[in-house]
């Protein structure tokens, strides 16, 4: 191919495109969102446009996560992020009528991008995207690029305590396998995306009863380990007992796995359902992903034994939810 065949990529301005953001971008944006799916890593489909919610005044695109059927809001401007869209952005989190939180801008502000980062760990998954447009000759073509996210909240946290990219390196494309078995994480600090541990979603029943799962990548002398955690008051510890009492049947249900019931040594009110591995040794990819898949496969055949069980107790509880 000659130099005569290639075209020069210039940027154009937003509005050159989109006259209006109502009008213009947001039913591209609706009719396209796969563009952006693919981008952040998440099956999309848009239900309604310039969407009412009582309070909160209209979100700009009221979308689905096609795996797990969860709500995503997603609110776009134009124009570098201001103050106006981050405070709707901040009472949708607010509320938890949205699981994915998507918030598009030409740019973020320094403020806006430290602000996100921060309330990743919300248990309500943010990303910051930011869009821009590009012309080659008389063709023109959007660009998303992922400004924050749980994973990037993962790599500001890693990077305090450790000062290497080997938990982000280790569970990226853990969360991508498992997303793909319907296992989702639950991003921000508070959620578990900090150095070694993680959190992923139970069932909505399961979720709301305090119960989740966890993963720990252990290093060297220390386990790894992956398993389902009952965090909570007096309720959850009662959810725990009561699977205790299936325990052999449990059991017998996990080949391969050898299954360990732990309390935690400093939170008592804390339990843990688990298998563990003995932690890497080495640092390179193919050790890592040997992890990945055990870690993977371990939390696959807790789903499937366990998950049929808690769900049978939780419903027997009369208002499982009270205090």
């Amino acid at each position: 191919m000659s130099s005569r065949d290639l075209g020069t990529l210039q940027p154009v301005p937003l509005r050159n495109i989109w006259g209006h953001e109502a009008h213009n971008f947001t039913p591209w944006l609706a009719e396209n969102i796969s563009q952006l799916a693919e981008v952040i890593n998440i099956k999309l489909e848009a239900s309604q446009r310039e969407h009412w919610k009582s309070g909160e005044g209209f979100v700009d695109i009221l979308a689905r996560e096609t795996e797990s059927d969860r709500t995503v809001v997603i609110e776009n401007q134009l124009e570098i992020s201001d103050n106006d869209h981050f405070l709707r952005l901040m009472s949708y989190a607010a509320s938890r009528k949205a699981s994915t939180l998507i918030w598009i801008a030409s740019e973020f502000t320094e403020s806006h991008r430290s602000i996100l980062s921060w309330l990743s760990g919300s248990g309500v998954e943010i990303y910051a995207v930011k869009v821009s447009a590009y012309r080659i000759e008389d063709a023109y073509a959007p660009w998303f690029e992922i400004i924050v996210s749980p994973e990037g909240a993962t790599e500001i946290a890693d990077a305090r305590p450790y000062g290497d990219s080997l938990y982000a390196r280790f569970y990226r494309p853990l969360t991508a396998l498992l997303r793909i078995e319907g296992l989702y994480a639950i991003g921000g600090r508070q959620g578990g995306w900090t150095g070694r541990y993680r959190r992923f979603r139970s069932k909505a029943l399961l979720e709301t009863a305090g119960i989740t799962y966890y993963t720990v990548l252990g290093r060297k002398t220390e386990n790894c380990s992956a398993g389902l955690m009952f965090l909570g008051d007096q309720q959850q510890t009662d959810f725990h007992d009561a699977i205790f009492e299936s325990k052999s049947d449990l059991e017998k249900d996990m080949v391969g796995f050898t299954v360990q019931w732990d309390r935690d040594p400093v939170r008592s009110y804390v339990h843990y359902v688990n298998v563990n591995k003995v932690g890497i040794t080495e640092e390179g990819e193919n050790a890592l992903e040997a992890t990945r898949h055990w870690m993977r496969d371990s939390l696959l055949r807790l789903r499937q034994v366990f998950e049929p069980k808690l769900e049978e107790i939780v419903e027997s509880r009369e208002n499982p939810l009270s205090d």
